[in-house]
């Protein structure tokens, strides 16, 4: 039997001022794929903070919106349609440079990894 669920229904990973990662995947499924998705939605002039993964591959998908992608050779504008791989341990940031929210997919393989945030 398909998995079905509608945005309103799927439960927030983070929710902060101007940012909300919503999980695609419940528990269960994560814990047999050892993976992880998430949809994220950044307010306008929102940012994540600087931050790494490790033990993981990190992909992003822009969905929708305008973003600069920030790493530590400097940033890199990025939009809908976009596909992002960033190396394990490779420090980064999405901020939203457009009007609307930014929506993007994040993918973590394996999904186990860890996130550290960067103390700027």
């Amino acid at each position: 039997m398909p998995y079905i669920a509608h945005r309103e229904e799927l439960q927030s990973a983070t929710q902060t001022a101007g940012w909300n990662q919503i999980k695609l995947m419940n528990d269960e499924i994560a814990a047999e794929l050892d993976a992880d998705l998430e949809l994220n939605v950044l307010a306008p002039n929102a940012a994540t903070p600087r931050h790494y993964h490790t033990g993981c591959e990190h992909y992003i998908f822009i969905v929708k919106g305008q973003a600069e992608l920030i790493l530590e050779d400097g940033p890199q504008a990025v939009a809908t349609g976009y596909l992002i791989a960033i190396d394990s341990e490779e420090h980064h940031a999405l901020k939203n440079v457009g009007q609307d929210d930014l929506e993007y997919l994040e993918f973590f393989v394996p999904g186990s990894g860890a996130t550290t945030i960067v103390e700027e």
